[in-house]
């Protein structure tokens, strides 16, 4: 009977030693997470910042957590990169970024105190927005072709503008340069309105724009457009044909995307749950619909496809800095 009751005290024992190991939480933690107040750096205003508040109230209400959108401007972005590289890899402290400043820029800032490559595992892609390719009303040509014969007729003459140094404005016209041998120079502004203004008075003759903010220009018969990025003419200028009609194909790549990256080291668990719910709250109809109306085409991703993205996207645009020699300006 003794020897009976000692076999059915290690039964019981075993039986709480497993039930205790299963209650153990997972490697990473995420059955919990978020366990505090989730912030969200934006390393520059405009879209970026704006695309963070939009998705800001419904990530706090999924995950019943402040979620608190953190601004740390400068240095071309790089501040806020730097910022959430030296951060805790737990899941609480995020980069909400855009195309240029954490693909492009890292191209022609040599001395940057984190790795774009390796400090920086990616969550989810959040959307993009395209472009079009903007003539003042005084250049005398309807399409790339007609322009690219001006620029050869006049190499040297012909000048583009971008809102600086190491946007995806910048690059995206340092690719057509490459591609179509043409002989431009660059004039950096500190600002899209400025940079517009000029284009305007045809002190400078193209530049590459984002649709949401060419669209008033073009409407009112200010500027004209040249091609667009992406599969799509747009119907503000249904006429003008995309790059790829073209036959610019390579364009359908240069965008300005956004998304969002966590410090590398964080659980993989707590990555696929971020992803998880920034993709679900992404699909929400009222955050659709404002993404839309801003222009943005909303679109997520895999963690693993998006991390991609943007290692590509480091390769691509740094190769294209070597081998125009571009840097900071």
């Amino acid at each position: 009977m003794k020897h009976l009751s000692l076999i059915l005290f290690s039964l019981l024992m075993a039986c709480g030693s497993a039930n205790s190991q299963s209650s153990q939480p997972v490697p990473g933690g995420a059955e919990n997470f978020p366990r505090r107040p989730v912030t969200l750096i934006v390393s520059a205003g405009g879209l970026v910042d704006t695309l963070a508040r939009i998705i800001q109230p419904a990530l706090s209400e999924r995950w019943k957590q402040p979620v608190i959108v953190e601004a740390r401007p400068g240095a071309s972005g790089t501040i806020g990169s730097e910022f959430v590289a030296r951060s805790a890899p737990d899941g609480h402290t995020l980069l909400l970024n855009s195309a240029a400043a954490f693909a492009i820029v890292p191209a022609i800032y040599k001395n940057l105190r984190f790795d774009p490559a390796n400090d920086f595992v990616g969550v989810s892609k959040l959307g993009s927005v395209g472009f079009v390719m903007l003539a003042s009303t005084t250049v005398n040509a309807n399409n790339m072709t007609e322009f690219q014969a001006l620029v050869s007729a006049a190499p040297g003459k012909f000048n583009y503008a971008s809102p600086g140094a190491g946007t995806s404005h910048h690059f995206g016209m340092e690719l057509l340069k490459q591609r179509m041998d043409l002989k431009l120079q660059h004039i950096p502004y500190k600002s899209i309105p400025a940079a517009l203004t000029d284009l305007i008075a045809g002190q400078t003759q193209v530049m590459l724009l984002s649709i949401t903010s060419a669209i008033p220009y073009v409407e009112s018969g200010k500027v004209k457009v040249l091609a667009v990025t992406g599969p799509n003419r747009i119907t503000n200028a249904p006429a003008v044909a995309t790059f790829r009609e073209q036959g610019l194909a390579y364009m359908d790549a240069v965008d300005s995307w956004f998304g969002v990256v966590a410090p590398s080291n964080t659980p993989r668990a707590i990555v696929e749950k971020l992803n998880r719910d920034i993709r679900d709250v992404m699909e929400l109809p009222k955050v659709h619909e404002q993404l839309v109306k801003l222009g943005m085409v909303p679109e997520t991703s895999s963690a693993a496809e998006f991390d991609a993205l943007v290692k590509s996207d480091l390769v691509r645009w740094s190769k294209l800095a070597t081998d125009m020699k571009l840097q900071a300006e």
